[in-house]
């Protein structure tokens, strides 16, 4: 499990945090590599560089080169937390993404802060769920310091949806929903305060030459704060950790954010976001949800019309129609329609838990296994039938638990 995700100090000894992380992070890797030894055979070494390659320091030089000189070319976006470029490392021939941050910029420079820290949090064994972190360049320029990442062959998901779209089959799709689920799962229950995504979204969503997902865009990270979160019991919520009048104020206005799922902090909003996504993978609308425009917004509040506990074949209206669908697999997208419905519930507190989401999506046909439109009072999407979920997800996986297998969920 994660260690604690301290606080940063973001005012003058900013700069100063930002190296202090960079460095540790690094010295990390380096004495993971010494406990490792030398004598590592070539099979397994090369094994192990391909899933955790080793941090480096590159020069100034290097990096210039990388990326022709910061070339307009060369430009993929401009972003809050930093320029993003592509770049070729001649010696190692490999393809690389450069990002290039202004240590001018306080706002830029404490997202790469909270981004490093977040990597220094994330255990040595978990980090293949995230955008693989190749090395830095703190040195050459006055102005600017460079973070360099491994580039992942299909880019985004949002922007090169439309060029692999062939090979976007069901089954592939669902890999895509599992891999974002397991990255979100982690940061949501592994780490101690939970971690909060903040940018769940199709840009966020990157793929690698096998389309498998690493997580990326991680300036955004935070803290669920402790003395802001809810904790929903038995339908009571109540505020913990609050000793000021002014914790207390902060409290009610972040309870009226988290309330009407506007508070970008807390663990429900990846779970909105992520449902947009699922939304966005059932219905081959990619990158529609992202906007705030109002045709956007009827689109998905239409959608979520057409996904009922009572009607699969309702389903039929909203699935992409490029996808060839098999009546398992049309079952397999009703289950995830179901699924990223319960995560847009505008209630955040009876949206489910990343776990649980996991679990629905690695057994989608056992989350809707049992289901009987015949019952006076169905309850499918109730905290019940995702505790059920993880069980399931927990027998799938051990065989000493057991579950009756015709247990209707309620």
């Amino acid at each position: 499990m994660a260690q604690p995700y301290s606080s940063l100090g973001m005012k003058s000894g900013t700069h100063d945090n930002w190296e202090r992380l960079v460095g540790a992070i690094f010295r990390r890797e380096d004495l993971r590599r010494l406990m490792l030894g030398n004598d590592v055979d070539t099979e397994s070494s090369s094994s192990a560089s391909s899933e955790q390659p080793n941090f480096i320091s590159f020069s100034f030089q290097q990096i210039l080169q990388a990326t022709h000189n910061f070339s307009t070319q060369n430009l993929i976006k401009r972003g809050r937390s930093g320029d993003l470029y592509r770049g070729f490392l001649q010696e190692s021939a490999h393809h690389v993404v450069v990002k290039r941050i202004d240590v001018r910029v306080a706002v830029m420079l404490e997202a790469h802060a909270l981004e490093l820290e977040c990597f220094s949090r994330i255990s040595v064994d978990d980090l293949s769920r995230f955008v693989p972190l190749l090395g830095h360049c703190l040195e050459g320029h006055q102005h600017y310091k460079f973070l360099v990442y491994k580039h992942l062959a299909k880019g985004d998901l949002k922007s090169s949806w439309s060029k692999n779209l062939a090979a976007m089959d069901w089954s592939r799709r669902m890999r895509i929903a599992v891999g974002a689920a397991e990255g979100l799962a982690y940061l949501h229950h592994d780490c101690n305060p939970p971690l909060v995504h903040g940018e769940v979204e199709g840009s966020s969503i990157l793929l690698d030459s096998n389309f498998e997902v690493r997580l990326g865009s991680l300036s955004q990270v935070r803290a669920q704060e402790r003395d802001t979160r809810i904790i929903p019991e038995n339908g009571i919520t109540r505020f913990y950790m609050l000793t000021s009048p002014s914790e207390v104020v902060n409290a009610c206005k972040a309870a009226e954010d988290h309330a009407f799922g506007t508070s970008k902090q807390t663990c429900a909003y990846d779970v909105y976001c992520f449902g947009k996504v699922l939304v966005e993978l059932v219905t081959g609308k990619l990158g529609d949800s992202d906007t705030s425009d109002g045709t956007i917004k009827d689109w998905l509040r239409e959608t979520l019309r057409c996904i009922s506990v009572y009607d699969r074949e309702s389903i039929r209206g909203i699935v992409d129609p490029l996808l060839i669908l098999n009546e398992e697999s049309l079952e397999e997208a009703w289950a995830v329609a179901l699924v990223a419905k319960s995560c847009l519930n505008p209630n955040p507190t009876k949206r489910p838990l990343m776990r649980h989401i996991l679990g629905a999506l690695e057994n989608p046909l056992k989350f809707v296994k049992g289901w009987t439109p015949d019952s006076t009072s169905p309850r499918l999407l109730t905290s019940i039938s995702w505790k059920l979920m993880e069980l399931l997800a927990t027998r799938a996986k051990s065989p000493h638990v057991r579950v009756q297998e015709n247990l209707t969920l309620a």
